[in-house]
């Protein structure tokens, strides 16, 4: 989407592990983790647990139920199968995932589902978390970015619009990176209204969303224009680690 647009930035910098919303909860029969599910492939699990760092994995075989915080809105390919499913996830028990369909009750057993799916950003289960400070640092003159960067820490710049859907729906997903296993980020957010000056002038942006990645010494080593998807993320912070 090209437009023009009014400057308003501000820095959120965001600290590591400071925890996800607890609500989901994965039991093996000797150990219980809240957390938030994040997928299941490859006979596992992907749970992103409150009280430890990264996602974990857990193989099916070891989980004995999981129940969910509230339902969750998948998609689900069936062993053998190609086409997604969309439908809620609200609980599994007895090696079997239980959906909810054009509101009935289906329950399919894991070893006939080959992968389920979170969507990439759903704001009804993940909040936006450990923001330490949030400052304005200006409302449409230039800015130098660069006086912005912390040494040693990777930063993104997240050139946003609240008129944009797109960039509202990655606000959350971009804020909790620093607070799982990616380490402390700090996100350099340009809130933009529709409208031009000095600062689009300057860094000739010309599109809504983008997200620039720096590393700790404070170069640009990779911009994200569009797809925006979680691998293009991971790689573009393991790129500015290095």
């Amino acid at each position: 989407m090209n437009v023009r647009m009014l400057l308003s930035a501000a820095i959120v910098c965001v600290a590591l592990a400071t925890g996800v919303r607890a609500g989901d909860v994965l039991s093996t029969g000797s150990a219980k983790y809240e957390g938030i599910f994040e997928g299941f492939s490859g006979n596992a699990f992907s749970f992103r647990a409150a009280k430890r760092s990264g996602t974990m994995k857990q193989h099916v075989g070891s989980v004995k139920s999981m129940t969910m915080a509230s339902p969750a809105k998948v998609t689900y390919i069936l062993t053998g199968g190609k086409k997604p499913e969309d439908a809620l996830l609200t609980s599994f028990e007895k090696s079997t995932f239980v959906f909810e369909k054009d509101g009935q009750e289906v329950r399919i057993p894991a070893a006939k589902i080959r992968e389920i799916k979170m969507p990439f950003y759903d704001p009804d289960r993940i909040d936006a978390q450990a923001v330490e400070t949030t400052l304005v640092i200006s409302k449409g003159e230039e800015v130098e970015i660069a006086s912005h960067l912390k040494k040693n820490v990777v930063t993104i710049l997240h050139v946003h619009s609240d008129e944009v859907a797109q960039s509202v729906k990655l606000c959350n997903y971009v804020d909790k990176l620093g607070t799982d296993s990616h380490g402390k980020v700090c996100i350099v957010r340009a809130s933009l209204p529709l409208g031009e000056c000095d600062f689009t002038r300057q860094y000739k942006i010309s599109s809504i969303p983008q997200f620039w990645f720096y590393n700790g010494k404070g170069e640009l080593v990779k911009t994200i224009t569009e797809l925006f998807n979680p691998g293009q993320f991971d790689a573009a912070l393991k790129q500015a680690r290095k």
